[in-house]
């Protein structure tokens, strides 16, 4: 499949001490905080072990996968992503699509065939290392662009993007997360001018560091450690200083705090990431 490796893929619960990986995460946006709750999810990795296998997927391409039987709609119905391989756990750094109605960056797009000169031609040629297209047999087309862990997904309405150079039109109806979809088009016009997706254009979820401390909290109770043990860590090991049983009530609430919201993320709550 097509898998790209990137500084966020998540590591074993059992290395929730891992610092220079739960301090990368400070700086993932809003969408990619959504795929690190829920694929700890254990429902959503029974899912995608029982749907997403390689046996329903063709590759056409080396980025162009097509659904053998079945359609898309079919597959989100049963889930809130899709990606041709592996379950999540297997491959953390996969590219996600996730269902259009529950992500509101998803933008629709019309393709118009045109000619290589046109200035404003679109070709996925360009973009064949970050491109990854789902195709099934009623003709729906979904793409996705990534670089590392940021990612920009289209659905295209009509038309197509694999069969070479093509003008672009877009679908934005009403004004609900207008700014969301226009900060959208804004990271697909540096990504046609440049081939690259830059930092500054996908901002840090906020309260980053919150949900950092929440996901290795998680992962920390997961791995059998003790909120006396996760506060140790977290917070510079107070419980070598003597204001340690001064503090220790207060940090073991923060920590219970930590694990009562991590808990809300990864049973759904994720998808208020989405928004």
């Amino acid at each position: 499949m097509n898998v790209i490796a990137n500084p966020h893929g998540a590591p074993k619960s059992s290395d929730w001490q891992d610092v220079a990986y739960y301090e990368s995460l400070k700086a993932c946006d809003r969408r990619h905080w959504a795929w690190l709750w829920s694929r700890r999810n254990q429902d959503n990795r029974r899912l995608s072990e029982d749907r997403l296998g390689l046996k329903r997927w063709t590759q056409l391409a080396p980025s162009v996968w097509f659904l053998k039987s079945g359609r898309l709609d079919d597959l989100f119905r049963a889930g809130h992503y899709v990606f041709p391989g592996k379950g999540p756990q297997e491959h953390p750094d996969a590219r996600l699509f996730w269902r259009p109605d529950l992500d509101p960056c998803v933008i629709d797009v019309h393709a118009e065939p045109t000619d290589v000169s046109n200035p404003l031609a679109f070709d996925l040629a360009r973009f064949r290392d970050k491109a990854t297209v789902l195709l099934d047999p009623t003709n729906r087309e979904m793409v996705l662009f990534s670089e590392g862990p940021r990612h920009l997904q289209l659905e295209v309405r009509s038309g197509t993007l694999v069969k070479g150079p093509v003008q672009l039109s877009f679908s934005l109806d009403g004004v609900a997360h207008m700014a969301l979809r226009t900060q959208v088009l804004m990271r697909l016009s540096v990504l046609s001018e440049s081939a690259k997706m830059p930092f500054a254009l996908f901002p840090p979820a906020r309260r980053g560091r919150w949900w950092s401390e929440a996901l290795r909290a998680h992962d920390a109770e997961c791995a059998g450690a003790t909120q006396r043990e996760i506060a140790d860590f977290l917070y510079v090991r107070i419980s070598e200083r003597p204001a340690w049983k001064g503090q220790e009530t207060l940090l073991k609430n923060r920590v219970r705090q930590l694990l009562i919201a991590g808990k809300k993320a990864i049973n759904g709550d994720y998808l208020q990431f989405l928004l």
